[in-house]
């Protein structure tokens, strides 16, 4: 998985979030925390990810960060 990848889900995790706290009805802002919450958990499995990735793949020695 890339770094934009990550931005990507972290923002994404963020709006939702930001939208769950304007809506009025509770069911809608469940939902958006819920999608938060997927967000969240693909931003995490991503960042291991990133982690797991053999260095040669980025062109760079080592492990990749």
């Amino acid at each position: 998985m890339r770094s934009d990848d990550i931005a990507y889900y972290r923002e994404r995790a963020r709006q939702e979030r930001v939208k769950a706290c304007g809506c009025e009805n509770n069911a809608v802002a469940l939902v958006h925390l819920e999608m938060a919450d997927a967000y969240e958990r693909r931003l995490e499995a991503a960042t291991v990810q990133l982690h797991l990735v053999p260095a040669w793949t980025h062109g760079k020695i080592g492990i990749a960060s």
